[in-house]
């Protein structure tokens, strides 16, 4: 079994989608056919004994649709041309708002409590041609820049998939076709100009139109968090070859490459450290502020951002393998995956059409029978048609999935697909970790150790040293300062110690802030201050050491908050 997935295009509503899987499912070899409408995408699982692509695409051509194999590497192209067809989409929109306000404006204006102004030429009873003919003009250029549910809605209804768009056209259509067969009759009676219907074929035609521009441009946006998920991994990065460094374009990198992460910058592939060492930030992966010390056989993920310390990596993941690359995946796949709400939804969207065509005849044909005149037929045909056409009946589902999933990677939540979300209304429980999910996000001082000196003293102290650093802990320490309106100094010399902390010379004093190897490396007894330090260590919390000239002056407390 051979699993693929096909971009399909001209399909505007669920009816649409429901027609492709239909279709496509009575293929033999078929054993899955699944059309997503808010990603325009068929995922289809066959026997490639039995079938074969190009017979695939044919059958979805047949049915009055275009179908292509959708290939990752052509996805930017294909992103491109979803933009420039909601540019013309745009375009058309505006354009038939521009026709049908005035032609609003002179075929219902006169109907308002008070007069508006409208030349003589254009009366009603005045010049009843004319009136008809300016109507009939607009209409026209109106239905133009609405072609797309005439070509579209006729041509599936013809193939025997009526959708959405056949309503529109059947109904619109048969609108304008009165209104223009009593056009024709005015000259010879000018009770006909009583009869035009121009104005409800434009305005439906411009109010879909919007609908449908608004229902793109969300589908457009609801991909927004996993566009956000692909920039965290950089194009560029620095491979060494032979002690020779250069940049690459990321995908140009090969597994087993050794590529060299300067500071500040996001590492943009799956390795191990093999030279230097590093703090990492991997809040990305794994929600955790504080970040992680990284030495030589550490692993590092694709799309982290190094701190303070320079390292070379050999690559082991490259391209799909990568992690940052398989939760894109897995977002991309929930977006994908059919809600069994969404599939009751299509099913339902497969029998609507064809059941409002038959009732709108029915409709027509019992007034017609009770003796009403045609206009009043008409008006009822039309309106039971009409009054079907909004789309949302099968793009609602997909769509608030898509929405859903989307907005939950963007706040660091990602659902495995569309069924587990549709589930989460029976949870009664939830398990939340710490890091990232009831925190904020971003350490702070917490609290402050001394021995002989003052609190602020401390901070002031052990602030001025950080002021130079890049790392986040050291940070926290300069904002608490400086929210307290503490003066901060100017450091003579600074150094980083990676992954044990800073050294920093101020006021001709060494002072040195990190970790309890550093402390130990100096040689520096924590006293009395230990237990407070293992009651910081215990509680989850960072205790930063600051010594000078061989003496511990305290503790500084740094934690990621809760909200």
């Amino acid at each position: 079994v051979k699993k693929e997935v096909y971009l399909i295009k001209g399909m505007t509503c669920a009816s649409c989608s429901s027609a492709v899987e239909r279709v496509t499912r009575k293929m033999d070899g078929v054993a899955v056919s699944e059309v997503n409408l808010a990603t325009n995408k068929m995922t289809i699982e066959y026997d490639e004994t039995k079938l074969t692509p190009e017979a695939i695409i044919d059958r979805v051509d047949r049915a009055g649709f275009g179908a292509e194999l959708f290939v990752e590497e052509r996805a930017a192209e294909q992103k491109e041309e979803k933009e420039e067809a909601l540019h013309i989409m745009k375009r058309r929109l505006v354009f038939a708002v521009i026709f049908a306000v005035p032609l609003l404006y002179i075929s219902m204006g006169h109907m308002l409590p008070f007069k508006l102004p409208l030349p003589a030429f254009l009366g009603m009873h005045t010049n009843p041609l004319n009136y008809a003919l300016a109507q009939l003009i607009l209409t026209v250029l109106v239905l133009i820049c609405g072609r797309k549910f005439y070509v579209v809605g006729f041509k599936t209804l013809l193939k025997g998939h009526p959708n959405m768009d056949s309503l529109v056209a059947i109904g619109t259509g048969s609108a304008f076709v009165y209104s223009l067969v009593n056009t024709i009759l005015i000259p010879s009676d000018h009770m006909h100009v009583e009869n035009l219907y121009y104005e409800s074929a434009a305005v439906v035609v411009t109010l879909v139109m919007l609908g449908k521009y608004m229902e793109a441009r969300s589908k457009g946006k609801t991909s927004e968090a996993i566009r956000k998920l692909m920039e965290l991994a950089p194009d560029t990065a620095v491979l060494v070859e032979n002690g020779v460094e250069r940049e690459v374009k990321s995908e140009q990198v090969k597994k087993g490459d050794i590529l060299l992460i300067r500071p500040g910058k996001r590492i943009p592939l799956d390795g191990i450290v093999v030279k230097g060492g590093s703090s990492v930030d991997e809040s990305m992966l794994t929600g955790e502020s504080i970040p992680v010390e990284k030495e030589i056989g550490d692993e590092v993920i694709g799309g982290s951002m190094n701190y303070n310390g320079a390292m070379q990596i050999e690559v082991t993941r490259t391209g799909s393998d990568t992690t940052l690359s398989k939760i894109i995946k897995l977002m991309e796949d929930a977006q994908g995956k059919k809600a069994p709400i969404s599939k009751l939804a299509d099913q339902v969207a497969g029998y609507f059409v064809p059941v409002v065509i038959v009732i709108a005849l029915l409709a027509a044909a019992a007034w017609a029978v009770a003796g009403q005149e045609l206009a009043f037929v008409l008006r009822a045909f039309v309106s039971v048609l009409v009054i079907a056409c909004p789309c949302a009946l099968g793009l609602a589902t997909p769509t608030a999935i898509m929405v859903g999933t989307g907005v939950g990677a963007g706040n660091g939540i990602l659902i495995k697909s569309g069924e587990a979300l549709e589930r989460t209304h029976l949870v009664d429980t939830v398990v939340l970790d710490k890091t990232g999910t009831v925190t904020e996000g971003k350490p702070r001082v917490v609290r402050i150790v001394t021995e002989g000196m003052q609190e602020r003293e401390l901070l002031a102290l052990a602030a001025s040293c950080e002021v130079p650093s890049e790392h986040p802990l050291g940070a926290a320490i300069v904002e608490t300062a400086r929210e307290e309106g503490m003066e901060l100094k100017e450091t003579e010399q600074f150094e980083s110690l990676t992954g044990k902390g800073i050294r920093a010379v101020l006021e001709g004093k060494e002072i040195h802030i990190g970790n309890a190897r550093m402390l130990e490396e100096l040689g520096v007894p924590c006293g009395s201050m230990g237990q407070a330090a293992d009651e910081i260590a215990e509680k989850g919390q960072t205790p930063m050491f600051v010594a000078a000239e061989g003496k511990l002056l305290g503790i500084i407390s740094v934690a990621d908050t809760g909200k």
